[in-house]
């Protein structure tokens, strides 16, 4: 008994060494190690091996407790037949846990019967430990390699003229548009292409690179902002409505001097009409004398900009409103974004040529980005070059200056997405019309403030707005016999929020560019060399220590409850029982039935006779006692009774 519990123990552990052993480890080519056996099924039949193993040795330790309890507890009092039968065929047969009205008498015999039916159910879980999966081998390959990067300090992002002496700037290269359209359209970062094109590669790039921070603005701005929509509205009569503005800051002349203007609509000289500020990059700065600001734009939405009736602003009253009444635009969104320069921490994985990037960035930015327009010459030998007593070396370059270019040229491409407004008027029929802008050709289009434009415009109780609404107002079939998709892209991202997220995978998608990814490795400013790793993938054994232990844990548990409870019998009693035929034998020859067997029902054939079912058996130990004291064994007084020996001499 104790022996079969350790060897249970020990075959349970033997599994698990072997199992941890083929962790990981390639499950191979399906060679046969043995003939018609390939080494993956001879690993799982060793494992379903060890699992019956210690499934038998454990059920042989609990069913040899079982039987010492089982012993001991018919006899000690006299005990039906049909109840003999059921404790003892339970080790053999399941239903015979069905008889309630016997196992409630003996609940130490139960917990033991439910243990040896219970116990196999380990085999069959813990050879499911053991599973395949798709996973790099050890060791994996690495090396140092130019990887996709982005050299901030190359002259291949920005257009810089020259003019009168100076170097202007003028607008970001193509290669930038690019990468920008491409990547506002999709909304994703760009495909990249991994050293030597290699399906399996992996590394981590740390670098800074341009970021943007957008902010709600809030009070007396927002204020200042709705009037000056409002103005622009009105001096055009009403006719159109605004439902999306993004515009840049500058500084314009007031009086004698400049001032930071933040407005969306400046009044033309004439006094008679608004118009939206042109440029994608700004501001601008005009000398010393003013302060400088960091690159930034603006954007303002308010579906309710669009009249309810899809026909211009009339439907709002603007004009008595603009002349005294309470604003139209109460509910306007008003943002900033302004351009920063932050620490990227990037994670490239292919896996199969599938990419997967991981992009965080510090909280706090290194610095905002103040825009340069004009590089002034510092040298005969240009604006980007420092030089110390007129010696032809230089003693320093503007590194930062070369930097501000690059950042600058993506932030004027991303605001040629995004600036401009999107409005209608009674000459579009209600239907929305763009300036400037693409930002409904864009991820953008899906945000949370400009989601409801996908759909526009509605349809307002009978007034039909489009065709399609016409036709879906009738019967299928009537107008039209197709059907169409329905749109159900959900705008739930704030418009802050994606704007920050599109600027990112821009910085990122710049590494696609053949022209912007690959910088000359002679230049002193080329990123150096990055670890890559090249992972091979096959597949591989995948243990689960705990699927295995928790399965045997409870097993080994209730064997060894059971294995001390037999131990404890002995000890108290003195007397060990097994189900050996001979120890059956033995206890029945001297044990007395409350009545005789007939002759025809002596030879053990079932079923059972019913008259002998429902007998009274009291075994030796307490007939010997009782008839020492002259009493009879189903009752106090001296009759005999019916007894009769179950096996004669």
């Amino acid at each position: 008994m104790v022996a079969s519990l350790l060897f249970g123990i020990l075959l349970a552990l033997g599994h698990h060494l072997f199992y941890n052993n083929l962790n990981g480890k390639p499950v191979g080519a399906p060679e046969h190690v043995i003939i018609g056996v390939t080494r993956q099924q001879l690993n799982l039949t060793l494992g379903t091996l060890f699992a019956f193993l210690v499934n038998a040795f454990l059920g042989i330790a609990v069913t040899t407790s079982y039987t010492q309890i089982v012993w001991g507890a018919v006899k000690k009092r006299a005990t039906t037949l049909e109840t003999i039968d059921t404790v003892f065929y339970v080790m053999t047969s399941f239903w015979s846990l069905v008889y309630f009205s016997v196992w409630w008498k003996y609940p130490l015999l139960l917990l033991l019967a439910l243990t040896i039916w219970l116990i196999p159910i380990a085999s069959v879980i813990t050879p499911a430990a053991l599973t395949v999966a798709v996973a790099a081998t050890n060791p994996v390959q690495w090396g140092m390699f130019r990887v996709p990067n982005v050299d901030f300090l190359s002259l291949n992002f920005a257009n810089v003229q020259a003019l009168r002496g100076s170097f202007v700037y003028s607008s970001p290269r193509y290669a930038v548009d690019k990468v920008v359209a491409a990547t506002a359209a999709q909304g994703s970062i760009l495909p990249i292409k991994p050293p030597n094109g290699a399906p399996n590669a992996s590394w981590a790039l740390d670098f800074a690179g341009p970021s943007i921070i957008c902010s709600d603005l809030l009070g007396s701005t927002v204020d200042s902002i709705q009037k000056n929509i409002q103005a622009a509205v009105t001096t055009d009569n009403c006719e159109t409505a605004f439902g999306y503005i993004a515009w840049t800051p500058s500084y314009i002349l007031s009086g004698s001097a400049y001032e930071l203007y933040t407005m969306p609509f400046v009044l033309s000289p004439n006094n008679t009409s608004y118009s939206l500020k042109d440029g994608s990059l700004g501001p601008r700065p005009l000398g010393d004398e003013l302060p400088p600001i960091p690159a930034t734009f603006y954007a303002a939405t308010y579906p309710n900009m669009t009249a309810e009736n899809g026909f211009g602003a009339q439907g709002l009253g603007c004009k008595e409103q603009a002349s005294g009444g309470s604003a139209p635009l109460q509910n306007i969104k008003v943002i900033q974004c302004e351009l920063h320069n932050s620490s990227y921490h990037a994670s490239f994985s292919f896996i199969n040529g599938e990419q997967t990037v991981d992009v965080t960035m510090d909280k706090a930015p290194l610095n905002s980005v103040l825009p340069i327009f004009v590089l002034d010459m510092t040298s005969a030998y240009g604006p980007l070059a420092n030089y110390s007593n007129d010696k032809p070396i230089p003693v320093a370059y503007k590194t930062a200056e070369v930097e501000t270019l690059s950042y600058q040229a993506v932030m004027a491409s991303f605001g040629s997405v995004v600036v401009g407004t999107l409005w209608n008027s009674q000459g579009s029929n209600g239907g929305i019309l763009a300036n400037g802008t693409s930002v409904m050709s864009t991820v953008l289009g899906e945000a949370e403030e400009l989601g409801w434009m996908n759909d526009y415009p509605p349809k307002n109780g009978d007034f039909i707005a489009t065709l399609q609404q016409a036709i879906a107002s009738e019967d299928l079939g009537q107008m039209w016999n197709g059907l169409d998709v329905a749109d159900d892209v959900q705008s739930a991202i704030p418009f802050k929020v994606a704007l920050e997220s599109l600027f990112q995978n821009i910085t990122i998608g710049l590494m696609s560019s053949k022209l912007l990814h690959k910088p000359n490795v002679s230049s002193p400013y080329a990123p150096p060399l990055t670890n890559v790793t090249f992972p091979v993938f096959q597949t591989v054994y995948v243990y689960t220590p705990s699927r295995l232990w928790i399965a045997y844990g409870f097993a080994i548990f209730f064997a060894t409850t059971g294995v001390l409870i037999r131990l404890s019998s002995i000890f108290s009693s003195g007397v060990a029982y097994t189900n050996y035929f001979s120890t059956i034998l033995r206890t029945a020859r001297h044990a007395n039935m409350e009545t005789s067997i007939l002759p025809e029902d002596a030879d053990g054939k079932d079923p059972l006779p019913k008259y002998l079912a429902k007998a009274g058996v009291l075994f030796s130990d307490d007939y010997v006692g009782r008839e020492r004291r002259g009493t009879s064994w189903f009752g106090d007084s001296k009759s005999p009774g019916a007894s009769s020996r179950l096996l004669s001499e």
